[in-house]
């Protein structure tokens, strides 16, 4: 029941309001458009739907590590507590280390989308 609760009221927000404003007509979360930056995806206009998956990747590393420390605090379950937090580490490098230097992040190759200078 925690696992839900975590869910609803930390990632579900975050990944609702990543994936509605970058959906929108301005394609960018504040900080895109104060960066001046926009997702775009393969082919003019298609970004909107493809954020919802970009983002879904994108959340997926919090998720993971609320899932190892609910079982580390709530179920005494070290061993699973250590999988999702590794797995949590693992896909926030591989989502950001790309991202950070230039490339494409796991969250825009699944997507298929890229994130440009706003023209």
């Amino acid at each position: 029941m925690a696992d839900l609760i975590f869910t609803l009221i930390t990632v579900l927000p975050w990944w609702l309001y990543l994936s509605i404003t970058e959906a929108s007509r301005r394609r960018a979360t504040l900080g895109k458009r104060w960066a001046g930056l926009v997702v775009v995806g393969p082919t003019p206009g298609s970004a909107g739907r493809a954020v919802w998956g970009r983002n879904l990747v994108k959340a997926s590393p919090w998720q993971l590590a609320h899932l190892g420390v609910s079982r580390m605090l709530f179920e005494l379950q070290t061993g699973w507590a250590v999988v999702f937090l590794v797995l949590s580490l693992a896909l926030l490098a591989a989502c950001a280390v790309p991202a950070l230097t230039g490339g494409q992040g796991v969250h825009d190759r699944v997507a298929g989308t890229r994130v440009e200078r706003a023209t």
